[in-house]
């Protein structure tokens, strides 16, 4: 069997006002939305092998949401449930999804779920021949330590291209460790913080037909504290 890819893209914005996770420090619920929060799927399958990747602009991927959206996708994709992955860019700005404080609406998580299975499924009806490819590039002025400026980081962003048989550009996956913090404890807008906005750019630039999602890297102590600027 040839190698296939399918894309799929679903918006999970949070109603207003509700909690927001990421920062300790913020106090009182969200008051109004900087810009959308998205799940971004993409299904593989090569040689009778199929595994789903799920990027949601959400602070994190609790245990309890992973094993809900793979309970109800995995069948959908006839798939096992390890198959599955599902990650957080680690925005700051998203709703409390249970992983830290503050509590979640349950009311959103189990919409949440559900939809997030719904993005996996759309992915994989969106299965088609494809070939795949792979780039690096160097974005100075995002990454720094947060503790101290003057400690290297990695400024590195890793891409996976996906083009369709025709040859046309279907979907860019890429990857960079940095923790999405330009919106501090202050901010009460939901947003997907700078991976949200990289992606936005890359669909003005590249069209709409062209899915692109980002992947958190390892970020430890990286981030924009030094670096942001507004």
């Amino acid at each position: 069997m040839a190698f296939r890819a399918g894309f799929a893209s679903l918006p999970v914005t949070p109603p207003v006002p509700g909690p927001m996770g990421g920062y300790v420090a913020r106090e009182g619920l969200s008051e109004g939305v900087h810009d959308d929060l998205w799940a971004r799927a993409v299904v593989l399958e090569s040689a009778r092998v199929k595994a789903g990747l799920l990027l949601v602009d959400l602070v994190a991927a609790p245990r309890s949401l992973v094993e809900e959206v793979r309970r109800e996708a995995a069948p959908r994709l006839d798939v096992s449930p390890e198959n599955l992955v599902v990650a957080a860019t680690h925005t700051h700005s998203g709703p409390a999804v249970g992983a830290f404080p503050p509590d979640p609406d349950p009311r959103y998580l189990s919409w949440l779920a559900e939809t997030l299975a719904d993005a996996l499924s759309k992915a994989d009806g969106d299965l088609s021949p494809a070939r795949v490819g792979w780039a690096e590039a160097i974005a100075d002025g995002v990454a720094a330590n947060r503790r101290d400026p003057d400690i290297a980081a990695d400024p590195r962003v890793r891409c996976i291209a996906v083009w369709g048989e025709d040859g046309d550009l279907r979907g860019l996956l890429l990857n960079h460790a940095c923790h999405p913090t330009v919106l501090g404890p202050s901010n009460r807008r939901i947003s997907a913080d700078f991976p949200g906005a990289a992606m936005e750019v890359l669909r003005a630039g590249l069209g709409d037909g062209v899915w692109a999602a980002y992947a958190q890297g390892a970020a430890g102590d990286v981030s924009c504290r030094f670096t942001r600027r507004g």
